[in-house]
């Protein structure tokens, strides 16, 4: 989920790299009980977010651009539920950036990325994406004032604007936050944010029927539960009514927002009480394929490349290994200080912690470089380090084992659960088709920067 924008003076190259946002960001479709069961502890953890990468203290830093395409107009089908969007996802992935921003201000992780959500949130207010004066003419304000009259009927249920306009705030504050770029009309017609955010609102109305339709009714009672919960998990009402103003929402626009996930978990776990996932089953599933699950946690001492360019030349790779295999030398020598060499000699992020990466990965991981995994996974367990220097795009590392887990009875819980997930989400995602199908939908709210939704 990395973002970065880098600043540039030249208004051709601002509008090339809006050109090029032809990927899908907002509205990909995503199941609409993905994170069901834990939805008031949101799971978008640091690692989510910011992709913990060793790559974290490069001297020469290369802006990447994942490409963003504006929402494509979909029909209602059997297979394709148009109203489920991945702005759920973004929401709470704001929410969560909200909290870190106010909660733990000015902390930075021991292992800093390059690309941090801290980073790309100062810039936010420095950088300007959009073409020159485009945002001065922008009614920001008017664009996030509460929306008046219904917004769309659902199975003759009215909606207001409520959930609409918590979703678009959220969305709002992803994109100015998180992607460090200026509202404008082309920014707010590019990401879809009206009809991404009127789409969440519809499903949000109709997983609540769809769960009554299931013999559970979703209260008041019950969304105030959930928000209460959720303001014990963030750390008190202080914290929270910082994230609520921070992110332009109100507490009303939250409560509903939890009738959205109370219905959520509800029908996650009426499906789940009708399913059984035995040890054996998780076991089998484990045996089948153990390096999906066998994890690894390591240290590394990182020797970047003093590179004046974005690539290297050879004379400054050499001198980068040289180095690196001067300090090896000191590794092999000393094994029990490898720690106290990483804090004197590497040059991430981690050095002060004695080159400590908390984060166990599988032989798969492409959150690291691919030539980190694969050099960790060469090794033979705990205690082990590289018998070379290990090059990646960053420069050279010496990777040190500090733990392995492996073994089926250490994921047989992991994998239970993961089995669960799979099945509660593809039985819920048929009763939404089927609901969605024979459901009547009315748009009634005008998009001032986007087409109507096509129900």
């Amino acid at each position: 989920m990395e973002k970065e924008i880098e600043k540039n003076n030249e208004i051709e190259q601002q509008t090339d790299a809006q050109n090029d946002m032809t990927e899908e960001v907002v509205v990909t479709e995503v199941d609409p009980l993905e994170q069901s069961e834990n939805l008031s502890e949101p799971e978008i953890t640091a690692t989510e977010v910011v992709q913990t990468e060793v790559k974290v203290a490069q001297k020469s830093k290369k802006a990447s651009s994942e490409d963003v395409k504006p929402p494509a107009k979909e029909k209602k089908t059997g297979t394709t539920v148009v109203l489920i969007l991945a702005c759920v996802v973004l929401a709470l992935a704001c929410i969560v950036l909200a909290v870190k921003l106010f909660s733990a201000a000015g902390d930075q992780p021991q292992n800093v990325n390059t690309n941090t959500v801290v980073e790309q949130t100062t810039a936010a207010g420095s950088e300007n994406t959009t073409a020159a004066g485009e945002e001065a003419a922008f009614d920001r304000a008017g664009f996030l004032a509460p929306t008046e009259g219904v917004v769309a009927v659902v199975n003759g249920v009215e909606l207001d604007g409520t959930l609409y306009d918590f979703f678009k705030a959220q969305n709002v504050y992803t994109i100015e936050n998180y992607y460090g770029m200026a509202l404008s009309e082309a920014i707010v017609s590019m990401f879809g944010i009206e009809p991404a955010s009127l789409s969440n609102a519809i499903t949000g109305e109709m997983l609540q029927q769809l769960a009554k339709k299931q013999g559970v009714e979703i209260t008041e009672a019950d969304a105030q539960k959930l928000m209460e919960g959720d303001i014990a998990l963030y750390g008190g009402e202080a914290v929270f009514e910082q994230m609520l103003a921070a992110s332009n929402s109100t507490r009303e626009q939250y409560l509903e927002y939890c009738k959205y996930y109370a219905a959520d978990q509800a029908l996650f776990n009426l499906i789940a009480a009708d399913i059984t996932i035995t040890d054996t089953d998780a076991k089998a599933t484990y045996d089948a394929d153990p390096s999906q699950y066998d994890t690894r946690k390591t240290s590394h001492i990182l020797v970047l490349f003093d590179a004046a360019g974005d690539v290297p030349t050879d004379e400054e790779k050499q001198k980068a290994y040289n180095e690196a295999l001067t300090i090896l030398e000191k590794v092999k020598a000393n094994p029990e200080n490898f720690a106290e060499l990483a804090k004197e000699y590497s040059d991430d992020g981690s050095a002060s912690a004695g080159g400590v990466i908390d984060y166990a990965f599988t032989k798969h991981d492409t959150s690291l470089f691919a030539e980190y995994v694969a050099g960790a996974w060469a090794l033979e367990g705990a205690g082990d380090f590289s018998p070379q220097p290990v090059e990646s795009s960053a420069g050279y590392h010496i990777i040190k084992i500090d733990e392995e887990v492996k073994g089926a009875e250490n994921f047989i819980e992991k994998i239970k659960e993961e089995s669960l997930n799979a099945q509660v989400t593809e039985r819920i995602n048929e009763l939404y088709t089927e609901f969605y199908d024979n459901s009547e939908i009315t748009q009634k709210i005008e998009f001032k920067y986007s087409e109507p939704l096509e129900l």
